[in-house]
């Protein structure tokens, strides 16, 4: 999967979210929920690599021990990991994960509108990604927000 193609798709889960914008951060795309950072789509020597925020120790343990997940250089003491995204990645747990680190930095009032959408499981047609449509911002999470299925 080209470093396009995995920013487009991480595009997708992000923006989809109440109140997230992508900003250029340490020369990265970078996913922010109010002025707080939950995603980094990062080069390493080992490809391409996400980078996300993972608040529960035990949880971050276990993705650095047994699912190839490594603590991220710089910001270990903030909870963050990294992995390499290739064609063997399971997109299901990066949506899960991804969602989760948003879930520990957006406010409460963001939570729950992405609680509220997720319950409805809305989302907008597969043709609006086809002709590009969709939206590059949310100022708010109305009834045709993004669900997180894989694509």
């Amino acid at each position: 999967m080209s470093h396009k193609d995995t920013l487009e798709r991480l595009r997708n889960y992000c923006l989809a979210l109440p109140e997230v914008r992508e900003t250029v951060k340490w020369n990265h795309p970078t996913f922010e929920a109010g002025k707080k950072v939950f995603a980094v789509l990062e080069t390493h020597p080992e490809g391409i690599c996400l980078a996300l925020r993972v608040s529960n120790e035990k949880e971050r343990l276990d993705l650095v021990q047994n699912q190839g997940f490594s603590l991220a250089p710089y910001w270990t003491h903030q909870g963050w990991v990294f992995r390499a995204v290739d064609p063997a990645c399971d997109w299901d747990q990066l949506n899960a994960l991804v969602l989760k680190s948003y879930r520990s930095v957006a406010s409460p009032a963001c939570r729950g509108r992405a609680n509220q959408c997720q319950r409805r499981n809305q989302c907008f047609p597969e043709s609006a990604y086809e002709l590009g449509s969709r939206p590059r911002h949310n100022r708010w999470f109305g009834p045709n927000c993004l669900s997180f299925a894989k694509q």
